[in-house]
């Protein structure tokens, strides 16, 4: 089983040249095929998966331009395409997190908020597509008061 180095990320970084590699070795395709329907019975969590609730992307737009990500990837995600990925790696369920930024930006009020929307559309998203999404919650530190009463909730399990 192939080892992740420890940058977090989840998948290839370049899979277009591991995808001509494989193919310069085997010109018949026979271990692609083969790398195929390894993938369609491999089981694997994901435990770095990030989502975007749309009104999320709406709100902190202006913010969202300022992370490394590129905006194609951020504005473009969506649960659908999130699972389409997820069949592509033979990933079975994806652990979300909310992405950079994040929720806290100095208002407590404005952190709570955020939080429990992301967390209420992460938990629509498990339901929507049951064993396919778990969630880490998004709390709103360094609000200590609120995070440790949102963990305590039966909404973040």
């Amino acid at each position: 089983m192939r080892q992740w180095k420890s940058h977090g990320a989840s998948r290839p970084r370049f899979p277009g040249i591991a995808r001509r590699a494989r193919h310069q070795r085997d010109p018949s395709g026979r271990a692609r095929r083969r790398a195929q329907s390894d993938t369609a019975n491999q089981q694997r969590i994901d435990l770095h998966h990030h989502f975007l609730p749309p009104n999320y992307m709406k709100e902190q737009h202006e913010r969202l331009l300022r992370a490394d990500t590129p905006p194609e990837t951020l504005f473009g995600w969506t649960p659908s395409r999130a699972i389409e990925a997820m069949d592509q790696n033979g990933v079975a369920t994806a652990i979300a997190s909310i992405s950079t930024p994040g929720v806290w930006f100095g208002d407590v009020a404005e952190g709570r908020r955020l939080s429990r929307e992301c967390n209420d559309f992460a938990a629509d998203m498990m339901r929507d597509h049951p064993g396919r999404f778990g969630l880490f919650a998004a709390i709103p530190l360094p609000d200590t008061e609120a995070a440790s009463r949102r963990s305590n909730t039966r909404s973040m399990c």
